[in-house]
């Protein structure tokens, strides 16, 4: 089925490759939430190739995203989060998804990306635009999608890091017929980590059944995780300058149990019409001593997705894709601080449509509708319960020309967020539940597109009303001046994405990049403030070389400008410095042994001091959490 105008407001992609072979074999996407060519996505998609994100030395999803320019990440100590486009990390204004199963949990907890193993990752796509038609809650800044491989090669390896624990994984196929085939596989992870109690262990094993036919296929997937990590905890400013490596909280700690289930396909079940779904049921026990207190956390959830796109031959300029997501979630929270239970029903349906109105010039429009609805009990908010609700809708309007290489597009595009289940239960005294965050995104780009380059420059405006966040001057559940979370003033982010990226030789490749945007509040007390936790500038730069033909080496650079500390919306508090990190790799293929790779990666080459996360405080000093400083890995890999 033609699927050429399915991603017209998604905007293109282009793939980081360590090989100009890499980098010219065919790419699939799904960013359209079908999958379609990556020639046929005109731009405003990045997409990383698992394969050369291996080679590079990285292990888990998260490690991976941390090297991309473009996203800002923040770390406590835990899960990373990834700010995007001004939105900042920890907004909850990212959608994260693994073979379209939503990952984002119903509670503002970080989505357990450490835990996420890239041993069967294809591909990961960052979608750089506002998606709240095809996707809807939490799209506001965009979308990262992780495909894991659906017909991948048997592969070991073993790694270690500069502590000398073992690592390794493996994962191996296994054709029962010509349609059926079975993949198992385990992780074993494990690193003491840069600071005293930040290391962290993490075990992981799945099986997966594919059955493939002529018209398409279906994958059956089980896995668990056991993760455990660590916290050092913050440090005051002088604690950080002093010694960055130590901790005031020696016993802290969280560990995470999941087990996940889903079943996913995609058929062509007629020359005009194509269907897909995704069906998941996911469980996880966390458990943690934080803050001087135990807690417990019970979370279960499951989510149906199916969808269609018909393409009707009588009118081949038509392309309509319609669908449906359906997701239940029950969650219970026991620890020193809270008691709390919820039950969460969210729905929602979308139609989105495509018409060729030249050979060169697509039109898209589209629209969807979604609800919540949350039974919630609180000991401290809501002893009695409360029945809280939720409605948001949707439009969305799209124009490409494309005229060989060079594609133009304007979009616009309304968005929306509903409130965490654990953000309805703290909020500010006289507040019972709080409104849906609602906005609305304008962007237009251009770029020049070929086998071996990749130009592009976007720009954008991004406006939130209501806009879901914590304040800590608030008079909250726990007394005056203790903080809530609150709709807030309306704000703005307006920016620009450049990147360029040049195949020169088949031995050397470069990627240039670079973001800029005022993200500021708009109204309010704050007006004109910046928003907190966000950098204006940041930049990357990417080297690759091979100077013989069984090594790569591969240089990178990112830079984040300053920003001021989460919470201080007032910007009343000294931002925090900039910094930049260089990170150094080499993948050798051993000679006469094609199947056998080494791998070995320096990062933070530089030993820059940093803070990987900071926040402003009402109640005494403000509180800084201290990033990795150089670190070593090394591995070996063998495909069968």
């Amino acid at each position: 089925m033609n699927t050429k105008w399915l991603a017209v407001p998604l905007l293109g992609a282009i793939t980081l490759s360590a090989s100009a072979e890499l980098m010219l074999s065919p790419v699939t996407v799904t960013a359209s939430r079908f999958q379609q060519p990556w020639e046929n996505t005109p731009s405003g998609v990045t997409v990383l190739s698992g394969e050369t994100l291996r080679a590079q030395g990285y292990t888990t999803v998260e490690a991976a995203l941390a090297s991309l320019p473009e996203l800002n990440p923040s770390s406590t100590g835990g899960d990373q989060q990834f700010g995007l486009r001004g939105l900042a990390p920890g907004s909850s204004d990212v959608l994260i998804l693994l073979d379209g199963q939503k990952l984002n949990q119903n509670d503002i907890s970080a989505v357990h990306l450490s835990g996420l193993s890239l041993q069967n990752v294809e591909r990961i796509e960052i979608i750089r635009r506002s998606s709240g038609v095809l996707y809807g809650d939490q799209a506001v800044a965009g979308v990262i999608n992780i495909v894991t491989q659906a017909n991948p090669k048997g592969q070991m390896s073993v790694w270690t890091r500069e502590d000398g624990q073992p690592s390794g994984s493996i994962m191996v196929p296994v054709a029962i017929s010509d349609q059926l085939s079975l993949l198992v596989g385990g992780e074993y992870d494990q690193y003491e980590g840069f600071r005293e109690n930040s290391g962290r262990t993490n075990a992981s094993g799945f099986g997966e059944l594919t059955w493939r036919a002529a018209s398409g296929q279906v994958r059956l997937r089980s896995e668990y995780t056991d993760s455990e990590v660590r916290f050092a905890g913050s440090l005051t400013k002088e604690e950080a300058e002093d010694d960055p490596r130590q901790t005031n909280t020696p016993d802290d700690f969280q560990r995470n149990k999941t087990w996940s289930h889903r079943v996913s396909g995609e058929w062509d079940a007629s020359a005009e019409l194509s269907v897909a779904s995704e069906a998941y049921y996911r469980t996880n026990e966390y458990e943690s001593f934080l803050f001087g207190g135990a807690g417990e956390i019970q979370r279960d959830a499951w989510g149906v997705s199916p969808r269609l796109i018909w393409s009707p031959l009588a009118l081949s300029a038509l392309e309509v894709t319609t669908g449906a997501d359906v997701v239940r979630a029950e969650l219970v929270f026991d620890s020193a601080f809270t008691q709390r239970e919820i039950t969460q029903w969210q729905y929602a349906g979308y139609l989105q449509s495509g018409v060729a109105v030249t050979s060169g010039l697509t039109l898209t429009a589209g629209g969807r509708y979604a609800a919540t609805q949350e039974e919630l009990v609180d000991a401290t908010v809501y002893p009695e319960g409360e029945s809280l609700s939720q409605q948001a809708s949707a439009l969305g309007l799209g124009a490409h020309w494309q005229q060989g290489e060079l594609h133009v597009n304007l979009n616009w595009e309304q968005t929306f967020r509903f409130a965490k289940v654990d953000e309805q239960a703290f909020t500010e005294t006289g507040v019972t539940g709080l409104k849906p965050q609602r906005g609305h995104t304008i962007e237009g780009g251009v770029a020049i597109r070929n086998s071996l380059r990749d130009v592009e420059i976007q720009g954008y405006r991004i406006t939130l009303v209501d806009e879901i966040y914590y304040d800590p001057t608030l008079d909250g559940p726990w007394g005056a001046g203790t903080g809530a979370n609150t709709n807030g003033d309306e704000s703005v982010r307006t920016g620009m994405h450049a990147h360029w990226q040049e195949q020169w030789l088949s031995a050397l490749w470069t990627r240039v990049s670079v973001d800029y945007v005022i993200a500021e509040f708009a109204s309010g007390d704050n007006k004109g403030k910046r928003i907190p936790g966000v950098p204006s500038w940041q930049a990357g730069a990417q080297l690759g070389l091979r100077p013989l033909e069984a090594l790569t080496l591969v240089t990178d650079v990112r830079y984040y400008g300053e920003r001021y500390l989460g919470g201080d919306n007032s910007n009343s508090s000294d931002p925090l410095e900039a910094y930049a990190l260089v990170d150094l790799s080499a993948n050798y293929q051993v000679p006469r042994v094609n199947d056998l790779s080494i791998q070995a990666r320096v990062n933070n080459v530089l030993d820059q001091q940093y803070s990987a996360a900071a926040f402003a405080s009402n109640w005494g000093a403000d509180s800084y959490y201290p990033g990795d400083g150089r670190n070593y890995f090394a591995g070996l890999t063998y495909r069968f």
